[in-house]
Formats: C-alpha cells, structure tokens, sequence
C-alpha cells in the first residue's frame, strides 16, 4: 500500500528563472547544463545551511522545496524566506558574474499551509506534495515581482517585523477572487540576525564566487564548477548545522 503522509503546518517555497529560455537559446546545451547546474547546486548548498529543507523537485529551471513538513521546525516560516532571498542572491550573483545577456532575474513565492506527501510511481519514483497549498505558492511564484519574494498573508503574520515588507494584492486563479499578499526584497540584515555565526560564514562561502566577472566561455578546470567554484563541503555544512542548531541560535 503506499503511504500517505500529511503534514499540517509547513512552508513551501517555488522559483523560476525570469527570461531562462530566452537565455539558453543563445547558450551551447552544455553551456547551459553547466549554468542551471550551477544555479541549483549553489541553493542546495545554502539549504544545507538554513536547514530543514526538503528538496522537492527541479523542473527545467523551476526550483520547489518544503521546509518543516518531513524535517518539522517551528520557525519553517523564518527558514523559507531566509532560503528565497539567498535565492534571489545567488541568482543575481550568478548573472552578474556571466557576460552573456540578457540578465538572469527570478520569481519567488512562499506560501504556508497544510500539505499531502507520497512516494509517485514506480519508475523513478519520487516523493512529492499536493494541496492547495502547492496551488497558492505556484500562484504566488507566477505573480511575483522580479527580484522579490511573494509571500502569502499566512506566512507574512508569522515573520518578525524586521521583515520588511509590500503589501500588495493577487487574482486568485479560476474565478477565486482577490487576496493580499506581500512583497519582500533581498534584506542581509534580516537573514543576518536569524543565523548562527558560523552559518554565516559558511553562506559567505555560498555567495562568494559569484563577486567576479567571468566569462561563460572561459576553459573549464577539473572539479569546478564553471560558472562558479568549487563545490563547498556539504558534509561540513551539515555538521555545523547540527551543532549549531536552528537559525538565530548563534
């Protein structure tokens, strides 16, 4: 029988890259395998910091994990918004550092709620999530102003007021009326005061590489990662998480 797991209170994040098809038209596929490899690999590694996220899926350049849920946490809320703006970092930084144009920009929602869980299929099977939950955040992503993340009313109430925020409104899909909703900007000195030391040192490492300017079609070196550096220890990272416990610890 498969199993069906609900998990009641949960913060749900999904981003998609503004302009990637335009983009990747006028890249080399392994250009472009590169570059989303780089994009992904770079936010799984500052996940590995946040803690308690749970990848969900990556479709093209579309990025959806869950925070709590599976690894549960009590301030899921603070963790997904810290995630979507290093989100919104890491992408820029990424684009900054290419030559190539047009720049990369990306969308970001988080919306909080219930959500289902189950393993889906038999060939390659895959632990996934359904809700309406998973329908607002796919709503919030797609409305969202560039370069900003898109959060519901439900998980604006439960960020701290140094959060500073946008309200704005959204149409629902399918005839579901009007909502508010809120817009946030990258904010260093919000995500600086919820993290530990060391998991700031260990984000510094995250986004560091991307300060440069770099040529999409410099030589590639063994073991890097081209538009990037080398990967980061993500051993490390999940020691120092553990030690130093939930965000703003430290």
């Amino acid at each position: 029988d498969r199993k069906v797991e609900c998990y009641s209170d949960c913060s749900v994040l999904q981003m998609d890259i503004k302009g990637f098809t335009t983009l990747s038209s006028k890249m080399s596929a392994e250009d472009l395998v590169d570059l989303i490899n780089t994009i992904f690999t770079s936010i799984d590694e500052a996940a590995d910091v946040i803690g308690n996220v749970w990848k969900v899926e990556t479709i093209g350049d579309c990025y959806k994990a869950v925070v709590g849920g599976i690894f549960p946490c009590d301030d899921h809320v603070q963790r997904a918004v810290c995630l979507a703006t290093l989100i919104l970092e890491i992408v820029q930084g990424i684009s900054r550092r290419l030559v190539l144009q047009p720049s990369l920009t990306v969308r970001c929602g988080v919306h909080t709620g219930p959500v289902t869980a189950a393993m889906v299929g038999t060939l390659l099977p895959r632990y996934l999530i359904y809700g309406r939950t998973c329908d607002m955040v796919s709503q919030l992503e797609a409305s969202a102003d560039t370069n900003h993340v898109h959060c519901s009313a439900e998980t604006s109430a439960r960020l701290p007021e140094r959060w500073r925020r946008r309200e704005r409104e959204m149409e629902l899909a399918r005839g579901g009326g009007t909502v508010s909703t809120f817009a946030l900007a990258l904010q260093e000195d919000a995500r600086h005061e919820m993290l530990s030391e060391k998991q700031r040192e260990l984000l510094r490492g995250v986004l560091a590489i991307f300060q440069k300017p770099l040529s999409p079609t410099m030589p590639r070196t063994p073991g890097r990662r081209k538009f990037g550096g080398p990967p980061l220890d993500v051993t490390q990272m999940q020691t120092a998480t553990e030690s130093n416990g939930a965000p703003g610890s430290g």
